[in-house]
């Protein structure tokens, strides 16, 4: 067993500095806010980040993540019952069901993760394998 030598006050003060930094890493911001999507018709699908906007994002994510955003936050990257306007049209109602988390917050947008493991009641068709990204509209979001 390993002696601290009676001082305990040490110990508290480095789980309090652990308790903080583990607050304020970018894994726990990265987390997010879980919301809901309340109107389809927000969504960008074909939205080109400016310069601006990705370093901003690069703020709010890891790398890794960032890279992903950019990869699948647009229309041709999205599940194949969603990958077009008309698809999306007709299951406007359905997409209001995903299951989505806040990554990212822009001035006007934010980006959104939807997750398979948190969306295993979506329709095959408007599910993937892996994390896609919504880009939307303030207004089509509940937080």
């Amino acid at each position: 067993m390993l002696y601290l030598g009676g001082n305990f006050s040490f110990m508290k003060y480095l789980f309090c500095i652990m308790g903080v930094l583990v607050f304020f890493t970018p894994a726990f911001a990265q987390k997010g806010k879980a919301a809901k999507i309340l109107d389809a018709g927000e969504l960008y699908s074909t939205y080109e980040f400016s310069e601006d906007e990705k370093e901003a994002i690069k703020k709010q994510v890891k790398p890794a993540e960032f890279e992903k955003i950019m990869s699948y936050h647009t229309e041709d990257n999205w599940p194949d019952g969603i990958d077009n306007l008309d698809e999306r049209l007709d299951l406007a109602e359905k997409m209001q069901e995903y299951n989505v988390v806040i990554i990212a917050s822009l001035e006007d947008i934010y980006v959104l993760r939807v997750t398979p493991s948190k969306n295993k009641h979506m329709p095959d068709a408007m599910m993937t394998s892996h994390d896609f990204y919504f880009v939307i509209g303030r207004a089509g979001v509940s937080k």
